[in-house]
């Protein structure tokens, strides 16, 4: 059974064409999106 993750790219709104783009400061997958470029961090925690 695969995972189904429902992300989005938060600049273009893109649902399906990213790339796994290493990992932030804290550990948290990047993702790269394929449509605009943006790279983004789904459901990561601002609040610092």
């Amino acid at each position: 059974m695969t995972k189904s993750y429902q992300i989005c790219c938060p600049k273009c709104n893109n649902h399906q064409n990213f790339y796994r783009y290493g990992k932030d400061k804290d550990g948290n997958q990047k993702y790269l999106c394929r449509v605009c470029g943006h790279q983004f961090v789904p459901y990561a925690n601002t609040t610092g």
